[in-house]
């Protein structure tokens, strides 16, 4: 399938933000109450949080704000046009860091739908066998 350019747009930028992701449940385990262990952890600044059971995407705006500039895109209408294809849900404060050591306050992120489109394909990473024998 054909992906349209404000596709391309969020692709190239998590492309080149792969070392800044977190992928966590967003969900904190019930019968134990703690936070789930994030299946990858950024290696550099934090970025972007994916969380693989709700299908949720979010990125720190002043980031992708300042990467549209740098690349000469329109921001808001780029993120117009994601709302609009169901992609981009809306801005907001997410604690990007939750379900790791240690977790800062919230920041204004942009919360996207992975689920909405097939542009952007995500595999978590399978457990180790360690990892299902508790």
């Amino acid at each position: 399938p054909k992906t349209t350019k404000v596709t391309d747009v969020l692709g190239d930028f998590i492309y080149r933000h792969m070392q800044n992701v977190l992928v966590v449940k967003s969900e904190t385990a019930t019968a134990t109450g703690l936070s789930p262990m994030p299946l990858m952890e950024p290696r550099g600044d934090l970025i972007i949080r994916f969380e693989p059971d709700t299908g949720k995407m979010f990125i720190k705006a002043k980031e992708f704000k300042e990467d549209c500039v740098a690349s000469q895109v329109n921001y808001k209408n780029t993120l117009r046009t994601l709302e609009l294809e169901g992609v981009y849900l809306g801005a907001g404060t997410k604690r990007m860091a939750q379900g790791m050591q240690l977790a800062g306050p919230g920041v204004h992120a942009l919360e996207f739908d992975a689920n909405s489109s097939d542009f952007l394909d995500i595999v978590a990473p399978v457990p180790s066998p360690e990892a299902n024998a508790g």
